[in-house]
């Protein structure tokens, strides 16, 4: 976000704990760009749809959607708790895809040249942890979801590109959780941490619009492949 703002960019940055986004907008206040923080849930479709009607109403409209919502819950499928289960696909695959579905309205709506769908997924969604089966179900959705969107932006003659980025370890509160809950050793040391998942989106829009990158894997160097 920061990186987006200090080169121009007008940002909408939707979130539950709004405060954080709140915060970051008065710290960018002066660049080049600005940080707009509306208030969703991205488990109430409304919520979404009213968040997107807002940035049409008061924004030049969407050329870039970075979908970074998710919800991970330590739990199994022998005796896990459905609710839990639920959350998960309402955050991490129905949120996502109707933020994408609202995005590409306003793309098309403003005939975009050149329109960028980055989908933070997980390494959860192409291997399958101990105790997250149902998390790496969602993001093995995604996955899938990703490269269907692609086809069908392609397929409708819209100039859309869209990108999987499945990272490793990142150091944050999710990983902290899931030590917490599974017990294994983690030397903080060795993980990735947000800059590095936000250089990989920023190399993303940086390319040109002849470049599409379908899946971008970026693991610890100290991680098992």
């Amino acid at each position: 976000v920061k990186d987006l703002v200090k080169h121009g960019v007008i940002v909408v940055g939707l979130a539950r704990r709004v405060r954080a986004v709140q915060d970051l907008a008065e710290e960018l206040k002066g660049e080049r760009g600005t940080l707009h923080a509306i208030k969703v849930d991205v488990k109430v479709e409304k919520e979404i749809v009213d968040a997107f009607a807002w940035i049409e109403e008061n924004t030049p409209g969407v050329d870039i959607l970075i979908n970074n919502a998710g919800v991970a819950h330590v739990d199994n499928l022998i005796d896990g708790s459905a609710d839990k289960w639920k959350e998960m696909f309402e955050v991490n695959v129905l949120g996502l895809s109707i933020c994408a579905r609202e995005a590409i309205k306003s793309m098309k709506k403003k005939n975009i040249d050149d329109g960028i769908i980055v989908n933070i997924n997980s390494i959860a969604g192409r291997r399958i942890f101990n105790l997250l089966s149902m998390y790496s179900a969602s993001k093995f959705a995604v996955a899938v979801l990703s490269e269907a969107l692609y086809k069908e932006v392609k397929t409708s003659g819209l100039p859309i590109r869209v990108t999987n980025i499945s990272p490793g370890m990142v150091g944050t509160e999710m990983l902290t959780d899931w030590v917490e809950k599974l017990n294994f050793p983690v030397d903080y040391n060795d993980v990735l941490q947000p800059a590095d998942i936000a250089n990989a989106v920023n190399f993303v829009l940086a390319t040109g619009s002849n470049v599409h990158i379908p899946e971008l894997t970026i693991m610890p160097s100290k991680q098992d492949a």
